[in-house]
């Protein structure tokens, strides 16, 4: 009789153990999941940061890149230069090619008398 009891035992802890096992495997899964999300978001967020530093700088520089064209413009058309000298200044200091440079000029020429200055008659 010891030897059944035993054997009944030793079936029961068994079973508990392959319990135990699939709840601790369930429980460690969803821990798992639980800390691999937390460093995805972590780093999802480091490299969102990075990410949106990196787009603040390209910003930054394309505005003050605009901004320099604006002012080399607009003192060039106040010391009365020419279409032609303004066109090749742009061209020169900021590496653009001929109709960008015309399209800034277009841009930045505040009203229609100096267009017409630098133009003529429009």
């Amino acid at each position: 009789m010891c030897q059944a009891l035993r054997e009944i035992r030793e079936d029961f802890f068994n079973e508990g153990r392959a319990e135990g096992r699939a709840e601790g495997r369930a429980e460690g899964k969803a821990e798992g999941r639980e800390e691999g999300r937390a460093e995805g978001r972590e780093e999802g967020i480091k490299e969102g940061r990075a990410e949106g530093h990196e787009a603040g700088i390209k910003e930054g520089r394309e505005e003050e890149r605009e901004a320099g064209i604006r002012r080399l413009i607009e003192d060039n058309l106040e010391e009365k230069k020419t279409k032609e000298i303004i066109i090749q200044k742009l061209i020169r200091w900021f590496s653009m090619d001929e109709q960008t440079a015309q399209l800034y000029l277009d841009k930045y020429a505040d009203s229609e008398n100096e267009k017409e200055e630098i133009y003529g008659e429009i």
